[in-house]
């Protein structure tokens, strides 16, 4: 036993060691296709999609694809492929904000 009562935990490489292995095991969200899918299509087809500052929830309903799904699936799907989130206040209310796919406002039918 040892006189330190930290020393049971892991150091940080430790953890990144262990989250790794843990991750073969782990099942795959059924959403993250549809999620890479729309991500490609930024670099297909720039002239109509761009990344744009929005909610899990604007991002859902703008793709067909993403509507069968909840937003906390999508949401955990992102946060696995690495789209961090960050809290942003917007009139009033804090929300999670990430860097999403989205159509360019001049070519959207919901801005035209």
């Amino acid at each position: 036993m040892t006189d330190n009562p930290q020393g049971f935990r892991l150091t940080h490489e430790e953890q990144e060691k262990l989250a790794e292995r843990n991750s073969n095991f782990e099942k795959p969200l059924a959403v993250v296709d549809e999620i890479e899918d729309i991500f490609e299509l930024i670099e297909q087809d720039p002239k109509h999609y761009e990344l744009r500052p929005s909610t899990v929830t604007e991002f859902q309903q703008e793709f067909d694809t993403l509507k069968k799904y909840s937003v906390k699936i999508i949401s955990q799907a992102l946060d696995k492929l690495k789209h961090e989130s960050i809290r942003k206040k917007i009139n009033g209310k804090v929300s999670r904000i990430r860097m999403l796919p989205r159509y360019k406002r001049s070519q959207s039918v919901y801005y035209q």
